[in-house]
């Protein structure tokens, strides 16, 4: 008998989509750990597309976009995020994403100061940066994810609206 898996793995029925000058990935297409498990995570339903992820309860927080890329570009990346009861604005989450070369880049990010149901976007300004050697391959991937494996504290009241990624010029970078 087969089980369901306690992971949610992204909907390949959703797209991303271009909005406001950056593609958009709804929560539904995007792989979260311990998602499929209703005490820890609410997905919106197919039928539900502009609805959060909701964050009920979890110790490891692992929640994860693809996008496929041109890797002769910079890209901005980043969530759309808002908070909601529950969530200590203490506890830090980390911003990752791994360039083709194989290395990681990451930004912590801190929820201080900010307001519950207001929608922001973190990390301000995180950019990935590709390396001449990451340009050879046409089908390149930029993966990041939002994470927190090192706080062992439980967290709840997150809730994410989109994950997002935006081709960048150097410009953009110096600012």
């Amino acid at each position: 008998m087969a089980t369901e898996s306690p992971h949610y793995s992204g909907d390949k029925e959703v797209d991303w989509k271009e909005e406001g000058g950056r593609a958009i990935m709804k929560p539904r297409g995007l792989s979260i750990t311990w998602g499929n498990h209703k005490s820890y995570w609410r997905i919106p339903k197919s039928d539900q597309p502009d609805m959060p992820a909701k964050l009920l309860n979890v110790c490891l927080l692992e929640l994860s976009a693809s996008r496929k890329i041109n890797p002769k570009k910079s890209y901005e990346i980043g969530f759309r995020v808002s908070l909601s009861r529950g969530w200590n604005s203490d506890s830090p989450v980390f911003i990752m994403a791994r360039r083709g070369d194989g290395h990681f880049v990451a930004r912590k990010v801190s929820f201080k100061g900010r307001s519950l149901h207001e929608q922001f976007d973190i990390p301000d300004k995180f950019y990935v940066k590709f390396s001449p050697q990451d340009s050879s391959d046409s089908e390149s991937y930029l993966n990041f994810g939002m994470y927190d494996y090192w706080n062992s504290d439980w967290k709840s009241g997150l809730n994410i609206h989109h994950a997002f990624a935006r081709e960048v010029i150097e410009t953009d970078q110096e600012e």
